[in-house]
């Protein structure tokens, strides 16, 4: 999220989290550096100085991302390509692709008896014993369980009423794997969800559908899965894959979850990311009408950093260069990490463009996690901010709204709040506003809304909540036809959009 303050300084927030000890040393890179790199010039960036410490802390602070204690160990580690790395394991049990092929026949592809023989390898030679925070015994109890998919289902509205200005469609995703992992799992391993509510004239439509990616269209196929995990028609309601898209060619490899939409220009702004071979990091944009534009390397990174996000202003994109870097050989070869991890930590940074100098002030207490502002204010300056409240992580027990305009010096950002109530969680909020067409509209004039499962019933609920309130008030509750899983991010497309596709 960025805000813009003149031309001469960057305001943005970051998230942090702080470890004691235990990382790798090869993980470890230099301190932190922000990237700056100008919107239309690929040779135009600044380098900027790490952020200083306040003086309370005995940490090293990281924007968006882990810490250490102390300063870090520098390590400059080699970068290996995929057949490096798939070479050696390969090596170590041959015969498992031979049995493979002998068990399921010739018509499967080359590419599917490798990844099932790779799987084979990680579970049974690397990742035993599986530990309980990644047995899927544990990771999938609950309500992070995969559900089965779920025809347009039309929905009961059980308090208040779904405001009219809201015509169109909540679409959010999350993990819901077709079958039981057979070795370690992770919540970003597995299929993708997507769990969707269609609003239509004070109404509700549900429906849950599989994104039918190549991994899922096999694994599907073959009836068990194949990949191994890494991580250890709209009328109706209904969603329908149209298929795979790569902007004519223009996009070779996957891009960011997180790109950014200008409103004022209608260019979208994104990256994509190479954790093998320099550039690390590439740049780019699609224009109004959706045609991609030529990469801009990004060449200052000596190794590839642990990036998760990035910002925009009027001029610049920020990316936070993280003293994490990542090692595609110790990922799947290498030990355990050990770290403690405290609750996050959200700050508001400035970066004087003028002296390079760079300061930060924490923005509230609370541990607050998968943030979101107004869409219409991406790229220009913005007051509010809200954020799940994770307690307990990785579960959200309720929504908070922040100022970003109360004075420095005054701590707590926070300026509302809504609880779900006991054994209820929700997720990342997603705000809508009440009248995207209106210009003169006030940043938090609009509403926010959420899946939240309770607990005590194994039961979902849709609930929309007034932005504007001093409480956020609940302004209507819908009750779901099936439990929605938690789940990562999400998007509201308006029916004149739906209607474009």
């Amino acid at each position: 999220m960025t805000t813009v303050k003149g031309e001469s300084s960057l305001l943005f927030l970051v998230l942090n989290f702080v470890k004691t000890d235990g990382l790798p040393s090869s993980c470890l890179r230099d301190i932190p550096k922000y990237q700056l790199i100008t919107k239309k010039s690929p040779m135009s960036f600044v380098r900027l100085p790490p952020a200083p410490l306040p003086p309370s802390s005995p940490h090293v602070t990281v924007v968006s991302s882990i810490t250490t204690r102390g300063k870090p160990k520098s390590s400059k580690s080699r970068m290996l390509s995929p057949t490096s790395i798939l070479e050696p394991m390969m090596a170590t049990n041959k015969s498992l692709l031979a049995s493979l092929a002998s068990k399921k026949g010739e018509s499967l592809p080359l590419s599917t008896l490798m990844f099932k023989a790779l799987d084979d390898i990680i579970i049974d030679f690397l990742d035993p014993p599986v530990k309980p925070s990644l047995d899927p015994r544990t990771v999938l109890s609950g309500n992070f369980a995969p559900v089965d998919e779920l025809s347009p289902t039309e929905c009961e509205v059980l308090e208040g009423s779904l405001p009219q200005c809201l015509d169109g469609a909540y679409i959010r995703n999350g993990p819901n794997p077709q079958f039981v992992p057979r070795g370690a799992y992770h919540l970003f391993d597995g299929d993708g969800m997507l769990h969707s509510i269609r609003i239509s004239r004070g109404r509700a439509t549900f429906c849950s559908r599989y994104v039918k990616t190549n991994k899922y269209t096999v694994e599907h196929n073959l009836g068990s899965p194949v990949f191994p995990n890494i991580f250890s028609g709209y009328s109706d309601g209904d969603i329908e894959m149209l298929g795979r898209h790569n902007f004519e060619g223009m996009l070779s490899m996957s891009m960011t979850a997180h790109p950014k939409v200008d409103r004022e220009t209608g260019e979208a702004y994104a990256y994509k990311y190479n954790p093998f071979f320099p550039p690390y990091l590439n740049f780019f944009k699609f224009d109004r009408d959706g045609v991609k534009q030529p990469d801009m390397p990004i060449l200052s990174l000596s190794c590839p950093p642990f990036l998760h996000d990035f910002a925009i202003t009027r001029k610049y994109a920020v990316f936070p260069e993280t003293q994490m870097g990542v090692n595609p050989k110790g990922a799947v070869l290498g030990g355990s990490i050990r770290m403690d991890l405290v609750h996050g930590l959200m700050e508001k940074i400035k970066i004087n463009l003028k002296d390079g100098r760079v300061s930060r002030r924490p923005i509230s207490a609370m541990n607050l996690d998968l943030p979101v502002m107004n869409p219409a204010f991406i790229g220009k300056y913005n007051r509010y901010v809200y954020a799940g409240v994770a307690d307990p992580m990785p579960k959200m027990s309720g929504v908070v709204k922040l100022d970003l305009a109360k004075r420095e010096g005054t701590g707590e950002c926070v300026v509302a709040s809504r609880n779900y109530g006991p054994g209820c969680y929700g997720g990342e909020p997603f705000f809508v506003a009440r009248d995207p067409e209106y210009p003169e509209a006030e940043e938090d004039d609009g509403y926010l809304m959420s899946y939240v499962h309770d607990e005590k019933v194994n039961g979902s609920r849709f609930l929309v909540m007034d932005a504007k309130s001093p409480d956020l008030e609940v302004v209507a509750v819908v009750k779901l036809p099936q439990r929605v899983p938690y789940g990562f991010h999400g998007i509201f497309v308006r029916d004149n959009d739906l209607n474009k596709l």
